[in-house]
């Protein structure tokens, strides 16, 4: 009498699910051995298919809806389209430079000035174009808090470069290297600028540690799609060529390219899910609130208004410098109304003047953050700026009031005690809510950018003293 043996883990059918990119891919393997799978057509296996993986390996991140952030495909598809346009407008700006580039010598030479050769006006221009880029380590330091408009603007001055240098071609010899040196300060500048406000784009959108591969794989997306619009370019400079004047193609191509690439860039940007706390998106939110019965708003789709923002400079310093604050005659006073925030806000020549501190063996400071909010160490520091910052600009507004100014009249100190206590009231005691707030209407908590130091002065009663 035989005995039927149960099947054992060898020769049992199997399935198996694994992810190829973005796609699951399901096998089954029965108990011969033989393989399938329903998600596969044979075709998948030639070298038609193979070409076509290795080149979508090579231009798209490995797994890319979980690999990258959600606006990364939304913002590289704008991104790719201004690459081609300027492409395409920078090869008309080039042929007008190369053009122009042998009548402006000649004029140069006709001068006749001792000590002006062509190489030493070239050396100059290049070399103040390099020294104007490290002059504007300041500016680039300013892009950085408020990025999306700062990009914006920097796009603006580049398409603006582009058809000047188109415009060589055209215009009178003489003109070609002061115009070109000039565009060349500005353009430095503007880059500078724009660099520093998108270098944490990447890092942004690489958000599994895989900036490298991100990095690399926009930068071949960026070669074909600059490679078309060269060669886009120049077949349209030959054609328009044949039935206008050089200068009129040039000047035309470079139009059409600098105006799509800052549609494109635009709407980019708008796409880019990158907003900042600072002092100007903090303004935005409160005048809001005020108006909107406490309701915060999302970041402002106005992004040319925003650009037109940028001569508004910052006013409001969290994280200031103690001395002033110490030689102030009411420091005990604000060292006792402030003992359970992690900053003290004083009036100083009619501003708020902000200082970040941490009282020895107190709870001053703010809770660590709860999930969505980020629950870094880090992210308590910018808490209490945000919170201080909130308080701050609460003060400013009690003190452009009719009531600060008849008060003010009577007694200025007991004024100024009045905006500090009153703003301090209207002040969340717990700032995360506001914070969580702020980030399911699509602000970057994560990224808080205020000028100021942002370590914390300690204080602690001097030996043999009582507290």
């Amino acid at each position: 009498m035989m005995i039927a043996q149960k099947p054992g883990p060898g020769n049992r059918p199997v399935l198996v699910k694994e992810f190829q990119g973005d796609k699951q891919i399901r096998f089954e393997r029965d108990k011969d051995g033989l393989v399938t799978s329903p998600d596969l057509s044979p075709d998948d296996a030639g070298w038609l298919a193979r070409t076509k993986t290795k080149m979508m390996n090579s231009l798209v991140p490995e797994n890319l809806s979980q690999s990258v952030s959600k606006d990364y495909v939304s913002t590289r598809k704008w991104q790719l389209a201004r690459d081609f346009l300027g492409a395409f407008a920078g090869t008309a700006s080039l042929a007008a430079v190369m053009t122009a580039v042998a009548p402006a010598n000649m004029a140069l030479a006709a001068l006749s000035i001792a000590g002006v050769t062509v190489a030493n006006v070239n050396w100059f221009k290049d070399r103040l174009g390099q020294v104007s880029s490290i002059a504007a380590t300041n500016i680039a330091r300013i892009a950085e808090k408020n990025p999306r408009p700062w990009m914006m603007a920097s796009d603006i001055i580049q398409n603006v470069g582009t058809v000047v240098d188109a415009a060589t071609c055209v215009l009178p010899p003489l003109v070609y290297f002061p115009l070109l040196t000039g565009m060349g300060v500005v353009r430095a500048v503007g880059g500078a600028a724009g660099g520093a406000a998108a270098a944490n784009v990447g890092p942004r959108q690489a958000i599994k540690g895989n900036l490298g591969e991100v990095s690399v794989k926009n930068g071949n997306q960026s070669t074909l799609a600059t490679f078309a619009g060269a060669t886009a370019g120049i077949a349209t400079l030959g054609a328009l060529g044949s039935i206008m004047t050089f200068g009129s193609a040039v000047l035309s191509v470079a139009g059409i390219g600098a105006v799509g690439c800052l549609v494109t860039y635009y709407k980019m940007l708008q796409a880019l899910d990158y907003n900042p706390v600072n002092e100007k998106s903090m303004r935005y939110v409160m005048d809001h609130m005020q108006a909107n019965q406490g309701e915060i708003p999302p970041p402002s789709r106005n992004l040319m208004g925003q650009v037109a923002g940028l001569v508004r400079r910052d006013t409001l310093v969290a994280g200031d410098k103690v001395k002033p604050l110490l030689e102030d005659k009411n420091f005990n006073w604000l060292r006792d109304t402030f003992k359970d925030r992690p900053y003290i806000l004083s009036i100083r020549e009619d501003r708020p003047y902000l200082v970040l501190k941490h009282e020895e063996g107190s709870q001053d400071q703010p809770q660590v953050g709860q999930k969505p909010l980020p629950d870094s160490s880090d992210f308590v520091t910018k808490m209490a700026q945000t919170q201080a910052m909130y308080q701050a600009i609460l003060a400013e507004r009690l003190l452009a009031s009719p009531d600060y100014a008849s008060r003010q009249t009577q007694d200025k100190d007991a004024a100024d005690r009045w905006v500090l206590e009153e703003s301090l009231k209207q002040t969340p005691a717990d700032i995360r809510p506001f914070l969580a707030q702020m980030q399911k209407a699509g602000w970057s908590v994560d990224t808080v950018r205020f000028w100021g130091e942002e370590r914390p002065v300690t204080l602690e009663n001097a030996p043999g003293t009582q507290a």
